[in-house]
């Protein structure tokens, strides 16, 4: 049964036919009945293209399991079956090609069509490169098995068996002409239809990246080329992997994996690693730095009595047993007259006050007695007192 057949993606239609990488049978090509929105740039265009397979490959899993209870490998019409037979609870290989067009400046829009093979032997790969932004794709170079044998091919060709030795970003790879360059539109576009986490790290993906995620117990991951080698046996060749399937996969699988290409208790590095648990490309923590300067001085609290910030910036305050005194209030004076006292004039101190006068004499002040006028009958006791005085009674 064809693609078509199913009714499975009413979004595709069969566009032509084309020969299989692997077995050569004839099968039909398939393609969106509609672009999609213009990419920004070539990195999303290329996952755009990604996003569009792994619909595509998942539809087609999902509803071979549901419908017919077949798995990934198994749902594929056997080679020598009749192909486009209705009768049979079997898939017909078929290619999907997702065209994508994007910005190569804010000018210019150049185009993207990837060509994916869907069958039993290399279901996912891309087998037809054309950009329109790099000129080396002209002729639409094409995937040849390395495992038919034969010569290899001269140009516009590339292997089927990834190239693992590109430290650079690959997106930066996609710009040549040679096989590693066109076997990096590959290993983004078509593991990014596998994994989520090479969509989102496209930008900086490189053979060597590490796709990571951190528990109490340290730092565990697994490069680019590690991740590509486990999608049969650890992931069972599904599409669209969501990151925290990649991480129940390295606590659970461990040992599947590729010794050689897993990692343990290490550093990663910002932007060529990939945190699988934040999702996005390695951010470095940012540590700040402990400053120099000298703390701010320490501000007082101004007293509970002042209410409000107008008492403080009062010229004097009214509540002088609370509130500090402010400097009156500068005044514009003459050079004639003289500047204005702050206070009032001194004043002489006031006596203590005395006692009443004993027989109505007033005490003396300063240690001398003013003279006292005495009347005429005082002056005559005052004789007769003496007189006694000096008789002795």
């Amino acid at each position: 049964m064809t693609f078509g057949q199913t009714g499975w993606l009413p979004l595709v239609e069969k566009t032509s036919t084309r020969a299989l990488v692997s077995d050569s049978r004839v099968v039909n090509v398939y393609a969106a009945k509609s672009l999609p929105p213009v990419q920004p740039d070539k990195v999303s265009a290329l996952n755009e293209a990604a996003s569009r397979n792994a619909l595509v490959g998942k539809t087609a899993d999902d509803r071979a399991n549901a419908d017919w209870g077949e798995d990934s490998n198994s749902k594929w019409t056997p080679y020598k079956w009749k192909l486009a037979d209705t009768k049979t609870k079997k898939l017909d290989p078929f290619f999907f090609r997702a065209t994508v067009p994007f910005k190569s400046s804010p000018e210019k829009t150049e185009t993207m069509a990837l060509l994916f093979q869907h069958a039993k032997a290399w279901t996912g790969y891309v087998t037809e490169i054309s950009d329109t932004s790099n000129p080396a794709t002209k002729n639409k170079p094409s995937m040849y098995d390395i495992n038919m044998g034969g010569a290899k091919p001269l140009k516009d060709a590339y292997a089927n068996v990834h190239a693992d030795d590109v430290t650079t970003p690959l997106i930066d790879e996609t710009a040549g002409d040679d096989e590693h360059s066109f076997d990096a539109y590959t290993k983004i576009a078509g593991e990014g239809a596998r994994w989520q986490c090479v969509r989102n790290h496209a930008r900086h993906l490189s053979d060597d990246s590490v796709f990571f995620f951190t528990d109490d117990d340290g730092t565990w991951g697994v490069s680019f080329r590690g991740l590509w080698l486990s999608w049969l046996d650890v992931f069972g060749k599904r599409y669209n992997i969501p990151d925290a399937d990649v991480i129940k996969g390295l606590r659970a699988s461990w040992g599947l994996f590729r010794r050689s290409e897993l990692y343990s208790g290490f550093d990663p590095v910002p932007d060529k690693d990939y945190d699988l648990d934040a999702r996005c490309s390695y951010v470095a923590p940012v540590v700040e730095e402990e400053s120099a300067e000298e703390p701010p001085p320490v501000v007082e609290e101004p007293p509970s009595s002042v209410k409000s910030s107008s008492a403080i910036l009062a010229p004097i305050a009214k509540d002088e047993g609370s509130v500090t005194k402010q400097p009156p209030p500068i005044q514009q004076v003459s050079s004639s007259s003289p500047p204005p006292s702050s206070s009032p004039p001194p004043q002489a101190s006031k006596p203590p006050e005395q006692s009443p006068p004993v027989g109505g004499v007033t005490p003396p002040v300063g240690g001398v007695t003013p003279p006292v006028k005495l009347s005429q009958g005082q002056k005559r006791r005052l004789r007769k007192a003496k007189a006694k005085g000096k008789s002795g009674q």
